[in-house]
């Protein structure tokens, strides 16, 4: 190797002082030197290619890496807006179950209420339709004593005025008259009356 170097490091004319074998030699150690270096070289090539293709590899491992990690955010992002979003439907669920149940409970408060409110109604309704039945029967029946009571005062004018004629006339006594039909007597219409007083204090 060194006399290689040697060789081709020299003067033209230093190398016609050589043999033609000795330059044989020299020329198959440079061919020899040559293919070496080729074989480095082509091994050299092949290792920068699979840095090459490594570091390319590793790019892409990195932009998938990136994306995965975009990704990553998103879904985190997403995921934190379902979040939000599910915390604001069970509040919103919670508020209308609070607000039909407020609901239903006013609705039995108020169907309470109007229950409450519809049975004095009714009780008043019925009283005042006892009452009035009350008051039309008193009504009828103090029409009636009092037409009896103005057939009684004329049966007993009559009677009056035919006993101070008999009277005056000397002649006999006149009987009592009869009542009229359907008149009462004057016992028969104390009765009544106390029997139609008690009436309305009952009532």
């Amino acid at each position: 190797m060194d006399a290689l170097e040697r060789v081709l490091t020299e003067d033209e004319e230093n190398l016609l002082c050589y043999s033609v074998a000795e330059l044989e030699s020299f020329v198959q150690l440079l061919s020899d030197k040559v293919k070496a270096d080729k074989e480095v070289l082509e091994q050299m090539k092949a290792e920068v290619l699979d840095l090459e293709a490594e570091t390319a590899e590793r790019g892409a491992e990195r932009e998938l890496y990136a994306s995965m990690v975009a990704q990553a955010a998103g879904v985190s992002d997403a995921l934190t807006e379902e979040a939000q979003t599910l915390a604001q439907l069970r509040s919103v669920s919670q508020e209308l179950t609070n607000q039909t149940a407020d609901s239903d409970g006013n609705a039995s408060v108020r169907r309470d209420a109007r229950c409450d409110q519809q049975k004095p109604e009714v009780d008043a309704e019925l009283a005042i339709a006892s009452y009035q039945h009350k008051e039309k029967l008193l009504l009828q029946e103090r029409d009636q004593l009092q037409s009896q009571l103005q057939d009684t005062k004329a049966a007993l004018a009559e009677a009056q005025l035919q006993q101070q004629n008999g009277l005056s006339l000397g002649l006999r006594v006149v009987p009592p008259v009869p009542a009229a039909r359907g008149a009462l007597t004057p016992n028969q219409s104390c009765r009544r009356n106390a029997r139609t007083t008690c009436l309305l204090i009952t009532s």
